[in-house]
C-alpha cells in the first residue's frame, strides 16, 4: 500500500487519504441522483403511513418482508407464491 503520510488531508476516510489529481475546474459535477431527492422527500413526510419505496427490501411494522400488492397481484396471475 502506498504511503500516505505526505497526504495534506487531514480526512481519516480512504476516499480523501490522496490528493486528486484532477482539479474541481477541470471535473464538473454530475447531476444529483434522483434517489437521493425521494429520500429526502421521504424524511420531510410526516405521513403516519408513509411507505419507503427507496432502494431495499421493504418491511411491515413487524420487519417481516412486505410485497407491494401490484406486485403480489402479478404474481398470482403468473403462478407464484409469496
Amino acid at each position: 500500500m502506498p504511503d500516505t503520510s505526505t497526504s495534506t488531508s487531514t480526512s481519516t476516510s480512504p476516499a480523501f487519504a490522496y490528493p486528486s489529481v484532477f482539479p474541481e475546474s477541470v471535473v464538473t459535477q454530475a447531476p444529483e441522483d434522483p434517489l437521493f431527492g425521494l429520500m429526502a422527500a421521504f424524511k420531510r413526510d410526516s405521513h403516519p403511513k408513509k411507505v419507503d419505496l427507496g432502494i431495499g427490501a421493504y418491511r411491515d411494522d413487524n420487519a417481516r418482508p412486505w410485497v407491494l400488492p401490484v406486485v403480489r397481484e402479478v404474481g398470482s396471475c403468473r403462478g407464484a407464491a409469496f
